[in-house]
């Protein structure tokens, strides 16, 4: 059986009586809505994408976990600082 799951960023509710949210497709950028889903936390490899695509885009953005507390999105600098020291 092939698998089900991909990799996507919760992005808001959908504000529709069934409780969906949008999500951001990883792999193809696209926005998805979603009515069940698994959180699960945000691997490096992830944080990485993110904090490029946020170079690319210089607006204010924002990611939140679950809670609504900030995610610390790593530059690939920061990374090797920490990995050398």
């Amino acid at each position: 059986m092939e698998s089900r799951t991909l990799e996507a960023l919760a992005l808001r509710p959908t504000g529709n009586t069934q409780g969906g949210h949008y999500f951001l497709n990883l792999s193809t950028g696209r926005v998805i809505t979603r009515y069940q889903w698994t959180a699960l936390p945000m691997p490096t490899r992830i944080k990485k994408l993110v904090s490029r695509s946020a170079r690319r885009y210089p607006a204010n953005l924002e990611v939140l976990d679950g809670r609504g507390h900030e995610v610390v999105l790593l530059d690939e600098d920061d990374e090797e600082e920490s990995s050398t020291g």
